[in-house]
C-alpha cells in the first residue's frame, strides 16, 4: 500500500510505534528495525518517526503475560532505542524522528 501510494504522487509518512525491547521471542530489535528501515526506504517514504513502548494503564502487565516475558521499560531503554532508530534513519537516508518518552 504504501509502494503504491508512492507510485500515485502521495507523500507518505510512517510510524513505527510502539517499539518493544528485546524480549525472549525477538532479542534483537536492532535486527527488526533495520529490515523496517530497510524496506521504508526502498519504497521511498518521506517520513519514518518512532517511540518506545509507553508505561500507560496495564498495558505493560497485559504484554508481559502475553509474551511470558518481563519488559524493561526506562530512561536508558528509551535512550538505547532513539539512538538505534536516528542511527537507522540515518543509515538508509531516511528523514524523521523518535518520539522520546523521557527526556
Amino acid at each position: 500500500m504504501l509502494r503504491r501510494a508512492k507510485e500515485l504522487g502521495l507523500r507518505v509518512g510512517v510510524i513505527i510505534a510502539p517499539i518493544l525491547p528485546p524480549v525472549k521471542a525477538r532479542p534483537d530489535v536492532g535486527v527488526d528495525l533495520d529490515a523496517l528501515m530497510r524496506e521504508l526506504a526502498s519504497i521511498g517514504v518521506d517520513q519514518v518517526f518512532g517511540e518506545m513502548l509507553h508505561i500507560r494503564g496495564s498495558n505493560i502487565a497485559r504484554l508481559e503475560e502475553l509474551l511470558g516475558n518481563k519488559l524493561t521499560i526506562s530512561r536508558e531503554m528509551d535512550r538505547r532505542l532513539g539512538n538505534l532508530f536516528e542511527t537507522l534513519l540515518s543509515k538508509y537516508s531516511l528523514k524523521g524522528r523518535y518520539w522520546y518518552e523521557y527526556y
